[in-house]
C-alpha cells in the first residue's frame, strides 16, 4: 500500500489501519516526494512509488496543481487507487471520476476499513 498525505497524524492513522488489516506494507510519501518519483520513473517503467502497490491512497486538492498531475499518474496505474480531499465530491473535477474511491474528508477509521475492504475485494475480484 501506498499513502500519499502532507499531513503526518492523518498518514499514520492511515498506515495503522491499513497494518491492522494485514498489508504487507504501508509506504507513506508526501505529495511533492511521490510526485517527484512519479516524474523520474513512472508507472510505465515500472519503478514509481506505486509499482508494488496494490493500492494507493492520495489525499487530493484540486487547487494544488501538483495534486492535479500526481492523481492523473495514480489513476493511470494499475492500483486501486483511494482519494481523501476536502473539495466538493460533486464537483465537475474529472480527476475525481477517474479514482476508484472518493472518501471526503475528515475521514473516519471505520470509513478506511471499509474503503480498504472495497479495495480488497476488487482485487480479489480481478484476479479470479
Amino acid at each position: 500500500m501506498l499513502i500519499i498525505e502532507d499531513k503526518p497524524l492523518i498518514a499514520a492513522d492511515i498506515e495503522q489501519v491499513a497494518l491492522d488489516l494485514g498489508a504487507a506494507r504501508a509506504t507513506v510519501m508526501r505529495p511533492e516526494g511521490a510526485l517527484r518519483a512519479m516524474l523520474l520513473s513512472g508507472p510505465e517503467a515500472g519503478t514509481g512509488p506505486d509499482s508494488a502497490a496494490d493500492i494507493v491512497v492520495v489525499d487530493y486538492r484540486s487547487a494544488n496543481e501538483g495534486a492535479r498531475h500526481l492523481l492523473d499518474l495514480m489513476t493511470r496505474s494499475a492500483a486501486f487507487v483511494i482519494v481523501t480531499t476536502t473539495d466538493p465530491v460533486g464537483d465537475a473535477d474529472r480527476r475525481l471520476g477517474a479514482a476508484d474511491l472518493v472518501l471526503t474528508k475528515p475521514v473516519s477509521s471505520d470509513n478506511l476499513r471499509s474503503a480498504f475492504r472495497t479495495a480488497l475485494d476488487g482485487r480479489l475480484c480481478q484476479a479470479v
